[in-house]
């Protein structure tokens, strides 16, 4: 299973990427505000953007890959 963060504001161009495929076995979370949701969320644990662009956090098993912040770099890891 992929656990995918986006950090950033809603409709976003990684949030669209995420939702335009068929991907199953997948858990997505999206936040404006990971530090208020965090407590909540522990997916949400030290999640910021990069540059002041929203960013993608792909893992899976327990293991992150690096933060990416285009549609091509997400499909890249999801694939």
């Amino acid at each position: 299973m992929k656990e995918v963060v986006i950090i950033g504001e809603k409709g976003n161009d990684l949030e669209r990427e995420i939702f335009g495929e068929f991907l199953p076995n997948k858990v997505v979370v999206l936040s404006a505000e990971p530090e208020r949701h965090a407590e909540f969320l522990p997916l949400l644990q030290d999640r910021e953007m990069i540059d002041g662009k929203a960013t993608a956090y792909v893992c899976e098993n327990f293991v992150c890959q690096r933060p990416v912040v285009t549609p091509a770099e997400l499909r890249e890891l999801l694939s």
